[in-house]
């Protein structure tokens, strides 16, 4: 009978090192006009001009528009479940909705 050398020998199976995955990123409250735009598939000038209006909930920071994103899932939203929606009637609509947080509040 041959002697098997222990390194010869089949080792057992090793277990992976565990991968560790990066933390997921925080999808963003606010949206840019331009992928807003491009969602809906209507022009950038449209959005700003509902924007600057106060028809459309968004916020300016200097020159630059951004768009409440929630808003703009809910639009969709509305559409993709079968309704035909008039987007300044959901607008309307959007800013007589209860507020997650009160007006002063820190």
């Amino acid at each position: 009978m041959q002697r098997v050398e222990r390194s010869e020998r089949e080792q057992p199976a090793q277990r992976p090192e565990p991968v560790s995955l990066p933390a997921p990123r925080p999808v963003p409250v606010l949206m840019q006009v331009r992928d807003a735009a491009v969602m809906l598939d209507v022009s950038e000038d449209y959005l700003r001009d509902r924007l600057v209006a106060g028809e459309f909930p968004g916020v300016r920071f200097g020159t630059s528009w951004r768009l409440l994103r929630s808003f703009i899932g809910h639009l969709v939203a509305e559409v993709e479940s079968g309704r035909v929606v008039i987007a300044e009637e959901f607008a309307a609509s959007w800013g007589s909705r209860p507020r997650a947080f009160t007006e002063g509040a820190a």
